[in-house]
């Protein structure tokens, strides 16, 4: 298993990428979606750096594991889940309206 950790600067936070090679599969954790609320517009560029990743090594996205919930920024989970299939899981405590 590999862990790699991704630092989103604009809300100073980390998101968690779990790789399993072997089995090709992949978690990861407390996605970021960039957004300017000025604009009114999200920035994918965060999360598409990840799955970058997970593409170069040739693992699909199986989860998408949501560990707290935070007013400073705005979880990718969604996006990932639309564009990879994963299912989202959150921890105890958090309403899953996604």
């Amino acid at each position: 298993m590999e862990i790699t950790p991704f630092y989103e600067q604009e809300s100073g936070t980390w998101t968690y990428l779990l790789l399993d090679a072997v089995g090709q599969a992949a978690a990861i954790i407390d996605p970021v979606l960039v957004y300017d609320p000025v604009s009114g517009k999200a920035d994918f560029s965060f999360i598409e750096q990840i799955l970058e990743v997970v593409k170069q090594a040739d693992c699909r996205i199986e989860w998408v594991l949501e560990t707290h919930a935070h007013a400073d920024h705005v979880t990718a989970a969604s996006e990932i889940r639309h564009r990879t299939g994963a299912r989202i899981a959150c921890g105890n405590g958090i309403e899953n309206t996604l």
